[in-house]
C-alpha cells in the first residue's frame, strides 16, 4: 500500500512532536500508515500546539526511504510514552464511526420528526378545508334562507298595497255612485216640483174657466128672467117687485159666496203651497243630513279599517323584528305555550306574524257588509 507525501508528514510531525526525550530509531513500514481521514483531530492539533511551545530542544531529523521510515531523535528527548499511529488510527476511526452513526441517528429523527410534522400538517389541512367547506354550506344555506324570506316579505307587502289599493278605489266608486245618486234625486224632487207647480196652474186655470162659464150662465139666465120679467111685467107687478129683490138679494149672495170662494181657495193654494215647500224643503234637509251622516260612517269605517291593518302591520312587523330582548322572549314564549293545542299553536304563530289571514265572519256584530253586494 502506498501513503501519500501529505499522510506521511502529517504522521511524522505527530510523532516527532510527541513527549519523547530520548527514544532510538524507530521504523514504520508504510503499509501500516493507512489513515481514514487525512485530517487530524482536534485533540492531536491541541497537543501538538502545546508542545510546540514547551519544546525548545532539537527537532528531530527524519529520513524517509523507499521501504521504511526512520526517525531520529535526540538523547535528551523525555522517556513518556509513545502513540503509536494505530492507536491514533483506531481512536480516529472511532470518532469518525460514532459521529457517523449520531449523524445518521440525527438524520433519521429529523426525517421521522418532519415526517410527523407533515401528517399533521396534512391533517390541519384537511381539517380546515372540511370547516371551511362546511362553513361556505351554512353561509350558502343561510343567505338563501333569507333571500327567501326577503322575497316572500316583499311579496307580502305588494300583495297588501295592491289590497289597499283596490279597497281605496271601490270607496272612491262607492263615493262617487252615491253623489250621482244624490244628483238623481235631487233632479227628480225638482221634477216633482214642476209638475206639482204645473198641476196647480192647470187647476187655476180650469177655475178660471169654471167661473167664466159661471158668469155666462148667470148672464144667460139674467137675460131670461129680464125677458120673463119683460113678459110678465103687465102680468104681475108685485111680483116683478119681488123678484127684483130676490134676484138683488141672490147677486148679492152669489157675489159674497163667490167672493169667499176666491178667498178660501187662495188661502187654500197657500197653504198648500207652504206646506208643500216646508215639506220639500224637510225631506231635502233630512235626504242632505241622512247623507252626511252616512258618508261620515263610511269615513269613520273606513279610518278605522284602516287603523286596524296598519296596527295589525305593524304587530306583524313587531313579530319579525329580530333579536328581541330576553322580556320579549320570555312574554312571547309565555304566551304560546299557554296554547296546549299544538295546531291552535301554529296557527296562532302563522297569524301573528303575517303568513296567514283571517276572513271576516259575516255573522259578527262588527260586520261591515257595506260593500257585500259589490260585483268583485
Amino acid at each position: 500500500m502506498k501513503v501519500s507525501a501529505s499522510a506521511l508528514a502529517l504522521t511524522l510531525s505527530i510523532i516527532a512532536y510527541t513527549e519523547i526525550e530520548q527514544c532510538s530509531a524507530f521504523t514504520f513500514a508504510p503499509s501500516q500508515l493507512s489513515f481514514v481521514n487525512q485530517n487530524v483531530s482536534p485533540r492531536a492539533q491541541i497537543a501538538m500546539e502545546a508542545k510546540k511551545k514547551k519544546n525548545k530542544k532539537k527537532a528531530p531529523s527524519t529520513a524517509v526511504g523507499q521501504d521504511t521510515v526512520v526517525v531520529e531523535t535526540s538523547e535528551e528527548a523525555s522517556e513518556e510514552p509513545v502513540v503509536s499511529v494505530e492507536d491514533v488510527e483506531a481512536k480516529a476511526a472511532e470518532e469518525a464511526k460514532a459521529a457517523e452513526e449520531a449523524k445518521i441517528a440525527a438524520e433519521k429523527k429529523a426525517a421521522e420528526e418532519a415526517k410527523a410534522a407533515e401528517e399533521a400538517k396534512i391533517a390541519a389541512e384537511k381539517k380546515a378545508a372540511e370547516e371551511a367547506k362546511a362553513a361556505e354550506e351554512a353561509k350558502a344555506v343561510e343567505e338563501a334562507k333569507i333571500a327567501a324570506e326577503k322575497k316572500a316579505a316583499e311579496e307580502a307587502k305588494a300583495a297588501e298595497e295592491a289590497k289597499i289599493a283596490a279597497e281605496k278605489k271601490a270607496a272612491e266608486e262607492a263615493k262617487a255612485a252615491e253623489e250621482a245618486k244624490i244628483a238623481a234625486e235631487k233632479k227628480a224632487a225638482e221634477e216633482a216640483k214642476a209638475a206639482e207647480e204645473a198641476k196647480i196652474a192647470a187647476e187655476k186655470k180650469a177655475a178660471e174657466e169654471a167661473k167664466a162659464a159661471e158668469e155666462a150662465k148667470i148672464a144667460a139666465e139674467k137675460k131670461a128672467a129680464e125677458e120673463a120679467k119683460a113678459a110678465e111685467e103687465a102680468k104681475i107687478a108685485a111680483e116683478k117687485k119681488a123678484a127684483e129683490e130676490a134676484k138683488a138679494a141672490e147677486e148679492a149672495r152669489i157675489a159674497a159666496e163667490k167672493k169667499a170662494a176666491e178667498e178660501a181657495k187662495a188661502a187654500e193654494e197657500a197653504r198648500i203651497e207652504a206646506e208643500k215647500k216646508a215639506a220639500e224643503e224637510a225631506r231635502l234637509q233630512a235626504i242632505k243630513d241622512a247623507e252626511e251622516a252616512r258618508l261620515q260612517a263610511i269615513k269613520d269605517a273606513e279610518e278605522a279599517r284602516l287603523a286596524a291593518i296598519e296596527a295589525k302591520k305593524q304587530a306583524i312587523i313587531d313579530a319579525r323584528k329580530q333579536p328581541k330582548s330576553p322580556e320579549e322572549e320570555a312574554k312571547v314564549a309565555a304566551k304560546y305555550a299557554a296554547i296546549e293545542d299544538w295546531g291552535e299553536r301554529s296557527f296562532a304563530i302563522l297569524t301573528d306574524l303575517g303568513v296567514v289571514e283571517i276572513s271576516p265572519d259575516p255573522d259578527s256584530p262588527d260586520y261591515d257588509s257595506t260593500d257585500d253586494d259589490e260585483f268583485c
